[in-house]
């Protein structure tokens, strides 16, 4: 469902908290991210100005490798849609909210998740009114697979995951720490090609592995204008070229 509220100087907002019932009704990923395109398509039909809040899914107790994809996919939707004319920024609950203490059911939150989720969208609102039109802020997200094969996706639907689309940071706030990727048996998925990345030690203090950079400038070596958008924990001698560990939607 939504809401609808007056704010400011745009002539609408609207504060959407979607997809939950597709996850646990099993529809696929991708047609969940294209019916909310459509939907964004028809509120910006009827006011071009509108301000979107397009909210993450919260964990539920069943929660699995798709729902972070789905999160991911909805991230990419609000860097991808966004707009100068008609915002849409991000309301992270993918981080920050477990299941097991902040549902009374598995499934909808609890007073403590009910708090949780309302500080989220106070800090989106908040930055709506501050002017504020980078649509994913700060987000870093823990991703760890399940026995047999994982696919960890970073990019997808014509974009890569997790670039905020600054050119004066290196995205050192907004990444994936991939934690128990299995060399040869796991893979990431980027958007675009091999030409388009580089591989290259850790930024992080406290965390060692391969981190994942888009090539920003295009000149084929890491520098101060590349975007950080994941960290393969542990995990060093990758190629970006072995289709056995990276994959290209």
């Amino acid at each position: 469902m939504g809401t609808l509220c007056a704010v400011g100087q745009l002539a609408l907002t609207e504060s959407w908290q979607l997809n939950t019932n597709d996850m646990l009704q099993g529809n696929s990923n991708i047609s969940t991210i294209s019916e909310l395109e459509q939907i964004i398509g028809v509120r910006r039909a009827n006011n071009p100005n509108v301000a979107i809040l397009l909210a993450q899914v919260i964990p539920y107790q069943w929660s699995d490798t798709g729902l972070t994809d789905l999160n991911q996919r909805i991230a990419a939707l609000a860097a991808r849609q966004n707009t100068i004319e008609s915002p849409i920024i991000l309301v992270n609950h993918a981080v920050g909210f477990d299941a097991a203490t902040d549902t009374y059911d598995g499934v909808h939150p609890n007073a403590t998740g009910e708090q949780k989720m309302a500080n989220r969208w106070y800090e989106a609102i908040e930055r709506l009114f501050q002017g504020d039109r980078d649509p994913v802020k700060q987000q870093i997200d823990v991703l760890m697979g399940t026995t047999g094969v994982n696919t960890f996706v970073l990019g997808a639907w014509g974009a890569a995951y997790y670039d905020d689309g600054l050119t004066n940071t290196a995205g050192l706030t907004e990444y994936a720490r991939i934690k128990d990727f299995q060399t040869g048996i796991d893979r990431v998925q980027l958007w675009g090609s091999p030409q388009d990345y580089l591989l290259g030690p850790s930024p992080i203090s406290g965390i060692a592995g391969t981190a994942i950079y888009i090539d920003k400038d295009g000149n084929g070596s890491l520098g101060s204008n590349n975007e950080l958008i994941g960290i393969i924990e542990n995990r060093t001698g990758l190629n970006l070229t072995n289709t056995n560990q990276f994959v290209y939607a």
